[in-house]
């Protein structure tokens, strides 16, 4: 039975359901939300290359100041104008703070440990802690600068008394 399935099947057949099927698949992976930013026509498989690299703005002035872009799988959200920017960064940066997973970045930077971590809640405990940390140090304080100057005159006075002193065998 399965020998007869396979010999009644061509090979332009079995291309051309290979073809829809990618096809489809590709539309499922990229169907976005329903008040996700409006796109313009992107390529199977290849998304939106033919405006990656235009200089004019005729996307701004199509689609407006938000819009969406798709390189491959990965969706891009671009935001144009000042106020977009401002209200996007820094009134809503909770929502905007997180960084997107790129397979190709997690496989190139993964053995850098915390370098390449995301941004989430233990980055936040992080940058919380190191900011505290920095603070009583005297970041941001003037007495910084002068601590920093009296190390300096302690690091010079134990060059200057190690001078002249040969240390190695």
């Amino acid at each position: 039975m399965l020998r007869f399935l396979w010999d009644s099947i061509s090979l332009q057949m079995l291309f051309v359901f290979l073809l829809v099927f990618l096809l489809v698949s590709d539309y499922m992976k990229r169907r976005k939300p329903k008040d996700f930013p409006p796109s313009p026509f992107s390529f199977p498989f290849l998304g939106n290359i033919q405006f990656m690299f235009a200089k004019d703005p005729l996307l701004t002035e199509k689609l407006g100041d938000i819009f969406s872009l798709q390189a491959g799988t990965q969706s891009f959200v671009i935001i144009n104008g000042l106020p977009l920017i401002k209200e996007a960064l820094v009134t809503q940066g909770e929502n905007f703070m997180d960084r997107p997973e790129i397979p190709l970045d997690k496989d190139i930077f993964s053995k850098l440990g915390e370098l390449s971590i995301e941004i989430g809640h233990l980055w936040k405990q992080q940058r919380r802690f190191t900011l505290t940390t920095l603070r009583n140090f005297g970041l941001g304080k003037r007495s910084l600068e002068e601590r920093i100057q009296e190390e300096c005159r302690f690091l010079t006075d134990a060059f200057r008394d190690e001078q002249g002193e040969d240390h190695f065998p």
